[in-house]
């Protein structure tokens, strides 16, 4: 099997900000995946993304976690349930893919009630623990918008095999011309 020929430009790939080393959590720091960005800067452009600070949350700024209504799941203050930032998540999750109409891939920051990928805690209403299988906010808009794009999560890419893998499957998504 020959190799891959080279790329004369890099594949528009979307990160989350704090997983690029940018302090944009809610507590002010980041979670810098060094080994990931490292690993995939010379195939991928990266465009670092953080929908919280993107709808004007700032940092530090109160947390938010996913809780189930009757009707929803929704993103909600955890110390103040009276703030719901779900619409202006979805919103900006629309408004982000108009921005940048050629993202091939996305890599989410686990457990995130904004990014995380399947992994996040959904509470009921008095706070109790529901479930710790959801997806966030953002990250739901994304991969319904996108269906097919190959996304993961930092907790997905823990070593050069999953790493490569998602590389390859993003070049495989990137020349199908699916976007």
């Amino acid at each position: 099997m020959s190799p891959p020929p080279p790329f004369t430009h890099k594949i528009p790939v979307g990160i989350s900000s704090c997983l690029a080393g940018e302090n944009v959590r809610y507590d002010g720091g980041n979670r810098h995946a060094p080994l990931i960005v490292e690993q995939l800067a010379d195939v991928f452009e990266f465009h670092t993304i953080c929908p919280e600070m993107g709808i004007g949350m700032g940092v530090p700024r109160n947390p938010i976690q996913l809780v189930k209504t009757a009707d929803s799941i929704c993103a909600r203050g955890v110390d103040d349930a009276s703030i719901d930032v779900t619409k202006k998540l979805e919103k900006f999750s629309l408004d982000c893919l108009e921005e940048l109409p050629t993202l091939y891939g996305y890599i989410f920051k686990a457990r995130s009630p904004s990014c995380g990928i399947k992994d996040v805690n959904i509470f009921n209403e008095t706070g109790k623990l529901l479930d710790s299988n959801g997806t966030g906010i953002h990250a739901m808009a994304i991969m319904k918008i996108r269906e097919g794009m190959p996304v993961t999560s930092e907790a997905q890419l823990q070593d050069t095999q999953s790493i490569e893998k998602y590389k390859q499957d993003v070049i495989n998504y990137y020349h199908s011309g699916k976007n």
